[in-house]
């Protein structure tokens, strides 16, 4: 059986990201990146917008989730598969003014 630690600050893998740096600076031609979203529309100004998929790495990528917006109630919606019990996330929030607004969810 092998035992695997990673070094954790701030809920980051810091060597995880660090080898991801310096591979994408050695491939370069993988870190192009293009975002996709699908827009539907509900009414007058009102509609959503969702983010699936994405090309990276050098192939299309399929995230687990879904990502939306809400224009018109102005609210992200995102949606995650989780276990059975004992998950917990932060999910950070950044604004234009350069705060940052953490939410802790821990699911039982």
């Amino acid at each position: 059986m092998t035992d695997t630690t990673a070094i954790v600050n701030n809920g980051v893998n810091v060597e995880a990201l660090i080898a991801a740096r310096e591979a994408l600076t050695k491939a370069p031609q993988a870190a192009q990146f293009k975002w996709r979203a699908a827009c539907e529309w509900k009414d007058g100004t009102h509609s959503h917008s969702t983010v699936e998929g994405f090309y990276g790495l050098g192939e299309e990528q399929h995230r687990k989730t879904t990502f939306k917006f809400d224009a018109a109630a102005q609210q992200y919606i995102y949606n995650w598969k989780t276990g059975t019990g004992g998950n917990y996330w932060r999910i950070g929030v950044k604004f234009d003014d350069g705060q940052t607004y953490y939410v802790n969810i821990g699911l039982r």
